[in-house]
């Protein structure tokens, strides 16, 4: 059986699919958070998630704000990492430290 987060996410790569867009990354932990990363046009990216960490839809939305093209993103329990052509982010010091 299928939970409603593997339900929505099915439905959202369907969806991509269709459309004809690009799926360029997938995040999907044990704990029902998913994102995806998918390109409509080339040089642009598009995101959809579930259940996000706190702050992280807020981070994402802000990078695409900002005009950078996502390239990965990585939820861990509460704690998330969003990495982008030009910048990056992490909701704790000790992942901020590796990236830099």
């Amino acid at each position: 059986m299928y939970s409603d987060t593997e339900k929505e996410l099915s439905k959202k790569l369907d969806d991509i699919n269709e459309n004809k867009h690009t799926i360029l990354d997938v995040c999907m932990t044990a704990d029902d958070r998913w994102c995806v990363i998918y390109s409509k046009q080339e040089g642009q990216t598009s995101a959809s998630w579930y259940n996000a960490p706190n702050g992280a839809g807020d981070k994402i939305k802000q990078f695409f704000a900002d005009g950078d093209l996502l390239r990965s993103v990585s939820f861990m329990d509460k704690d998330y990492v969003v990495i982008t052509d030009k910048h990056y982010s992490a909701s704790n010091d000790w992942d901020m430290e590796r990236l830099n």
